[in-house]
């Protein structure tokens, strides 16, 4: 497959955006509220029940499935930042006790009554929750402490495969067959869980080892 069809399959393979999550192998863009969140662009506005309720079930999830008998930093080794996201910042991490390395993205509390940290959280949680993908960045676990929340990541740090298709050109047939076979693969798991990715393009795959991630956005 060219590089051309493969964009071109990038491009027009994502659904209608619905649940959708950005996982931070990667720093994640920044990007608009939704017009729907009462904390959106524009003057602030009350929220709703519904919304006050919705923002409530998913802290309550992301504190159950938080990590109490340790701590961040009695677990991980925090070391140099990723990136800047729309949160805050990225570090890279390893593990103390095994040396597997992490990414671990820091939510203060007080951006928790943002529409796409509820989303973010949501989907995660349910990747979690399912077993994961082996093509999917995945949440590995979370910590609440104090004034922030501190979600665990795979790291995937061979670069975006936009990258790579300008660098070395257009992948032979059968790499290009391979990457849309674990990219059908990861969909279909997604949407088999009820997630639909939102946001389906090169930059949102990231390369490790030969190996390939799906970036849900």
């Amino acid at each position: 497959m060219s590089t051309q069809h493969w964009l071109r399959f990038a491009r027009y393979s994502a659904g209608a955006a619905a649940t959708a999550a950005s996982c931070v192998c990667e720093a994640p863009k920044v990007e608009a509220e939704s017009p729907s969140s009462p904390y959106g662009q524009g003057k602030p506005q009350r929220p709703n029940r519904r919304w006050t309720l919705q923002r409530s079930q998913t802290l309550r999830k992301l504190d159950l499935a938080s990590t109490k008998s340790r701590t961040l930093h009695s677990v991980y080794l925090i070391k140099e930042a990723l990136g800047e996201g729309a949160f805050g910042a990225v570090h890279l991490a390893t593990d103390r006790a095994t040396g597997d390395v992490a990414a671990v993205k820091r939510i203060p509390k007080s951006m928790t009554d943002r529409e796409t940290f509820m989303r973010e959280v949501n989907a995660l949680l349910r990747i979690q929750s399912l077993g994961g993908h082996p093509h999917i960045c995945s949440l590995r676990e979370s910590f609440d402490e104090g004034a922030d929340y501190y979600l665990v990541l795979d790291f995937v740090g061979g670069g975006e495969m936009f990258d790579s298709l300008i660098r070395n050109g257009a992948y032979s047939e059968l790499d290009a067959s391979r990457l849309v076979r674990d990219t059908a693969s990861a969909l279909a798991f997604l949407h088999g869980i009820g997630v639909v990715h939102a946001d389906l393009k090169p930059e949102n795959r990231k390369s490790l080892e030969q190996q390939f991630a799906l970036i849900p956005r």
